[in-house]
């Protein structure tokens, strides 16, 4: 690669424990020191397309690992929240396939850009919930499987964007797509997108109700935009439910499949 792309290399490589392997001359196999939860590795391929412009890939390696857990991306339920991960920049005057996370950048933004491509495989790698092979352990699992079942995309550990322009993540959002339309109510269009935490300890209720909370309050979106759900296992007080009301739309639940009906109301 030119200087440029390697001074903007040098930059990522500084903050994180990162190793490159060199592709060609101007192609190198990025290891971001991000791992995924089973400890693999997150590796970007950036490619140099001329003299500032870059293409940031994880070259279909999410799409791999989605279909060695079951994912068929071809299906709606896993090929709508595929589209809501990964596409929300188009790459430019670049070709990639449907099933790579990419965006193209300039040299001074590559560093933040192999970053934001590093999040988007953490959040799509998040899908193998509705893998075929997932063992859905987590109730959040089980919420995010059951809505996507029902026809809505989702996005998990998601990103809130709160008035003072912090980010804080919350456990999916929700978004009504085209095949979706059956589920809404025809008196009320369904809120898109949705930001929801869930919480179904049993025992004190407390660090739910204060993890609820430190997400939601003060978030940019609507309060009807915001669901705390609450499983079977949650035991919150009466008080508890009154200061989530405050910040959240609550739904208390005794089954996941109960959210995507209780979503499209």
């Amino acid at each position: 690669m030119e200087a440029d792309a390697a001074q903007a290399l040098s930059g990522f490589l500084a903050a994180l424990p990162c190793e490159v392997a060199n592709l060609s001359e101007d192609c190198s196999l990025v290891y971001s020191g991000i791992d995924f939860p089973d400890g693999d590795s997150v590796a970007l391929r950036v490619t140099q397309l001329a003299p500032d412009h870059f293409l940031v890939s994880d070259a279909g390696m999410v799409a791999d690992r989605l279909g060695d857990a079951g994912v068929d991306l071809s299906k709606r339920a896993a090929g709508e929240s595929w589209r809501l991960v990964t596409q929300s920049e188009v790459p430019v005057l670049a070709h990639v396939s449907e099933f790579e996370i990419a965006r193209t950048t300039t040299s001074d933004s590559l560093g933040e850009s192999m970053w934001e491509v590093a999040v988007r495989c953490l959040q799509a790698d998040g899908l193998r919930v509705l893998g075929k092979h997932h063992r859905h352990a987590s109730f959040t699992d089980r919420a995010m499987y059951a809505v996507a079942d029902a026809g809505f995309a989702v996005k998990p550990r998601a990103s809130l964007r709160n008035k003072f322009g912090g980010v804080r993540q919350v456990h999916f959002q929700v978004q009504r797509t085209a095949g979706a339309d059956a589920l809404l109510s025809p008196k009320r269009q369904a809120p898109e997108p949705t930001f929801v935490m869930t919480a179904n300890t049993s025992g004190s209720f407390m660090e739910s109700h204060d993890a609820v909370l430190n997400a939601f309050r003060g978030a940019d979106a609507d309060v009807s935009q915001r669901v705390a759900l609450l499983g079977p296992n949650a035991r919150p007080e009466q008080w508890h439910l009154d200061s989530l009301a405050e910040e959240c739309r609550v739904q208390q639940v005794t089954e996941v499949g109960e959210f995507a009906a209780a979503f499209a109301r």
